[in-house]
């Protein structure tokens, strides 16, 4: 890796070293580390002024990690509880009246669960402010059915600390919402709508509902309604529980939960029909940056505006600017600039399992794409296409699934082959969805086709994706994959690619010994 073409991947990995010393080893106050950032900054300001030898000029470098290693300390100690004294996790009584804005998608399934931000308290009609996150869970009714991130709401409550007892899956909740700034459950007694988010986001969710018509009548069955809706526009209440799981065991539910991939594919669409166009006028790659990143927004809101879609379009609104722009080409330099802008506004980002997918995923297939897609050279470009998005599949999929192994302690052994056409298949389903919308408009006849189509290609793929699950064997069973293991399969990833590279027998011997060293983690 050279440092110079990427500049601010060593800032953010020691902003990022910063936010793990703080989370685990919270020693000092925010004020500490807010006046060791100040002297330091004004050391390296002082090293900027002429009168400074230049001998001296190499250690900024050193300094500007230093800040930020000291930067993310601070960011982090700031949103800890036990330095906040608002926070609700230090106030005296478990029942609370409360207000405060709903800050995740809400989840319906025997009840509405939300994540609610807090903002104020209310002690005996008074009002106080009041900072902390608590998952609520509220009745379902068509008032809480009709709930949408954004708004704020009145609660009456009883705050429960969320248990450390194992999923039956191994999957530890406290650490995963501590991780995340949640350490309560909230069992709401009462509750009342206060403000619904205003502005575009209504008209934003009226087109939704209209959209969500338009495919209920191009697609008749209920599964590839379900999928159709899930997979175009992030409604995923429509999925029945058997065709959840089916999707699950095989490696395959990242395709019905828009993220990251969905916006990637939004992305490949809009950048390979502007490519078309190959003029270099300023005022036409300002028009072509434009565009790409108003309809990668556009469709971030449509389906639903989650925290994983609008930092996907961050991400890729960075990669946008980073490729129709001649001075910002190197893409690892591009994920860096998103990640640190992410991490500076919130740093428990960095423990969302979202954020760590996304980021892995991208990087993933920038890192392996490449000599993935060379292993095979197809001469007909229709099979070559298809190659070369089932090889992006297969990247990311490489890439992520030790991810999804530490957190979820299980390997589906057939994502491997799911990976061969799910993303394929993603990327024509999407595109088609995105069509039938546009033609329904102009010709229902077209529409029609196009509807058709896309119901044939849902059809498929779930086919394929049941012919799978009914494999003998779908899971390698029950893993526990520590930190170090986590670490020791991505440092093998690299080990394996420099061998192939340099054909040197020392890194394939370090590959065996980080192979072991891995398979002990388990």
């Amino acid at each position: 890796m050279n440092w110079r073409e990427a500049p601010l991947i060593r800032p953010l990995l020691f902003l990022i070293l910063g936010i793990i010393v703080t989370s685990y080893c919270p020693i000092f106050s925010p004020l500490v580390y807010l006046s060791v950032f100040l002297a330091f900054t004004t050391v390296a300001l002082g090293l900027q002024f002429r009168t400074v030898k230049r001998s001296a000029q190499k250690y900024i470098g050193a300094l500007i990690s230093i800040l930020f290693f000291i930067l993310g300390c601070f960011l982090t100690s700031v949103q800890l509880a036990e330095h906040n004294p608002i926070h609700i996790s230090n106030l005296s009584t478990n029942k609370l009246t409360c207000i405060g804005e709903i800050c995740s998608t809400p989840k319906i399934n025997s009840k509405v669960q939300v994540h609610v931000s807090l903002d104020k308290i209310i002690r005996q009609g008074i009002e106080s402010k009041a900072e902390g996150k608590i998952i609520s869970f509220l009745p379902i009714d068509k008032e809480s059915k009709q709930l949408n991130y954004g708004d704020k709401i009145w609660l009456d409550v009883q705050l429960n600390e969320i248990s450390s007892s194992m999923h039956a899956s191994g999957f530890d909740f406290k650490k995963y919402y501590a991780n995340k700034g949640i350490h309560h459950n909230a069992f709401v007694s009462d509750w009342k709508l206060i403000e619904k988010k205003k502005g575009i986001h209504n008209f934003i969710l009226q087109q939704r509902a209209h959209l969500l018509k338009v495919l209920e009548k191009y697609l008749p069955t209920e599964n590839e309604f379900a999928v159709g809706a899930a997979l175009c526009l992030g409604n995923k209440e429509l999925l029945s529980d058997e065709l959840k799981n089916e999707f699950a065991t095989v490696g395959a539910m990242h395709v019905l939960a828009v993220s990251g991939l969905h916006v990637g594919i939004i992305f490949s669409l809009l950048f390979k029909i502007l490519n078309l166009f190959k003029t270099r006028k300023k005022v036409w790659v300002f028009a072509k940056i434009a565009l790409t990143i108003l309809c990668i927004w556009l469709f971030a809101l449509l389906t639903g505006a989650s925290p994983s879609v609008l930092r996907a379009a961050i991400m890729f609104s960075f990669i946008t600017i980073s490729l129709y722009s001649r001075r910002f080409r190197n893409t690892y330099n591009t994920l860096a600039a998103a990640a640190l802008l992410l991490l500076l506004y919130d740093p428990y980002l960095l423990y969302d399992v979202g954020f760590q997918l996304s980021f892995t995923a991208v990087t993933g297939i920038v890192y392996l794409h490449p000599r993935i897609y060379t292993l095979f050279d197809f001469k007909w470009k229709v099979p070559d296409y298809l190659w070369q998005i089932t090889s992006v599949g297969i990247a990311a999929q490489l890439a992520t699934f030790p991810i999804g192994l530490y957190y979820f302690h299980h390997l589906p052994i057939n994502f491997m082959l799911t990976g061969l056409f799910v993303v394929p298949f993603a990327f024509l389903i999407l595109s088609l969805g995105i069509a039938l919308f546009v033609v329904q408009v102009a010709s229902s006849s077209l529409a029609s086709v196009v509807g058709l189509v896309l119901y044939a290609a849902i059809w498929i793929n779930n086919a394929l994706i049941h012919l799978v699950f009914s494999l003998p064997t779908n899971d390698f069973g029950h893993f526990v994959l520590s930190g170090l293991g986590l670490v020791g399969i991505y440092g093998l990833y690299l080990l394996l690619d420099q061998y192939l590279k340099t054909s040197r027998s020392a890194y394939l011997c370090l590959s065996f010994g980080v192979l072991i060293l891995a398979i002990f983690s388990i």
